[in-house]
């Protein structure tokens, strides 16, 4: 991988470590609170006043957070610099990152500040980093290699793969992970609560959900994998795999401060899961069915993108309470209210229009701003179609992350299938 690129994933990563160690961004503004805070530090790293404990859990986390930060750093620098350049270039910006991160949190109402956290992050980035440098010198070029011959496979083996990493993003944003003891116990609670197979209006929204993406990746799993293959090996991989990434999140979702872990979810997620396996049956002696399984997911992908954006279908000609000043105003909204919510609203509204740039903009040549116009008109349109909704609103923002996530999905298409050619080219 180009060391430009390693640099450019820890500019993300540094970007997501701020999101997410702030998130969700209830700011203090009280100097008092401040000042509590600050004396409030235990400025001893790993020894707190008698009667305290530090959170094993808390601990680890913060050695792991920080372990992709200290092995993107080192990969980008492994041609350019010693190791022991590396090492003090990991240790330098770790330090400074996550005190900064740490002062940051001062002013927030739900975080702490702990030096604990710094000598952990610490820690974390200098493993990363001694870690990338014996992958790059041991085990580089054989994951390179497995890596190009699974590009190389079949188209549907890869979607069906991209597929699943969508739903784990779909079921983990808006990522405001925290290892706090009772925001766990406040989601083990809503599970034990919300036990019903059947949702309930709280639930609803996120069951139809499952419903429809499981739906989708049962079927390119049921229809990429063992061709030729018996119906059961078909059916038990299929049903696997979605359990496993639905488990899986399930689990996660109640490390997540926004997270609502439900049975309906479950139980929804294999209604889809069995609803797709049974319509890919139809597809199960076709000698190459992408064009159908494209249909499906075209079909599905459009109910999931109508029922997101006009649920629960109450329309009302009353529409000029909802037009404001601000809402004409890019992310003027966010500047007055930041809360888990409207956070989540922003990372659903960009991974909507991501298959919308995989869709509408098939040519290679096209412009990335062409695709991002596109996708601005798109969102309008829906933007329009929403002030007939009675629980929904316009906002000119909503439209300008449509465009993001079309421009997104026509860049990111693009790259796939440029390195899929190169990876059939040249795979081992």
């Amino acid at each position: 991988m180009n060391s430009k690129i390693y640099l450019r994933l820890w500019l993300i990563y540094v970007i997501f470590l701020f999101y997410g160690c702030t998130v969700p961004f209830n700011i203090n503004s009280s100097a008092s609170d401040i000042m509590l805070k600050i004396n409030g530090i235990f400025w001893n790293p790993y020894l707190p006043p008698k009667g305290l404990t530090y959170s094993k859990i808390d601990m680890a986390s913060n050695i792991l957070l920080y372990l992709p930060f200290g092995f993107l750093l080192a990969s980008h620098f492994k041609k350019k610099l010693s190791v022991c350049a590396i090492l003090i270039i990991s240790t330098l910006s770790s330090l400074s990152v996550s005190a900064l991160i740490e002062t940051i949190q001062l002013f927030t109402v739900d975080r702490v500040t702990s030096t604990t956290d710094i000598c952990n992050n610490f820690a974390g980035s200098i493993s990363g980093s001694v870690f990338s440098l014996v992958y790059h010198k041991r085990f580089h070029n054989k994951v390179k290699s497995f890596l190009m011959r699974i590009m190389a496979k079949p188209p549907l083996e890869l979607y069906s793969i991209i597929i699943i990493f969508g739903i784990i993003f779909f079921r983990l944003i808006p990522f405001d992970i925290s290892s706090d003891v009772d925001n766990i116990k406040h989601n083990i609670k809503f599970f034990i609560k919300h036990t019903n197979i059947i949702p309930t209006t709280e639930t609803i929204h996120g069951s139809i959900n499952n419903l429809l993406l499981f739906s989708i990746s049962a079927f390119a799993l049921f229809t990429g994998y063992f061709r030729g293959k018996n119906y059961l090996l078909r059916l038990f991989f299929a049903l696997g795999i979605n359990s496993l990434v639905l488990f899986a999140t399930e689990f996660v979702k109640i490390f997540i401060i926004s997270g609502q872990p439900a049975v309906c979810d479950i139980s929804f997620s294999y209604i889809g899961s069995f609803l797709g396996i049974f319509t890919a049956t139809f597809f199960i002696n076709d000698n190459y069915p992408i064009r159908k399984i494209f249909a499906y997911f075209v079909i599905v992908y459009a109910v999931f993108f109508i029922f997101n954006y006009l649920y629960p279908f109450e329309f009302s000609p009353q529409i000029r309470e909802k037009l404001s000043f601000y809402s004409l105003i890019p992310f003027a909204i966010y500047l007055f209210n930041i809360n888990p919510a409207n956070i989540s609203d922003i990372f659903l509204q960009i991974f909507m229009f991501v298959p919308i740039g995989i869709i509408l903009i098939r040519n290679d040549k096209t412009s990335i701003m062409k695709s991002f116009f596109a996708g601005f008109v798109c969102g309008l349109l829906f933007e329009i179609i929403q002030l007939f909704i009675v629980t929904r609103y316009f906002d000119i923002t909503d439209a300008i992350l449509a465009a993001a996530g079309t421009s997104i999905g026509h860049y990111c298409h693009v790259n796939f299938r440029r390195i899929k050619r190169f990876s059939e080219n040249n795979a081992v």
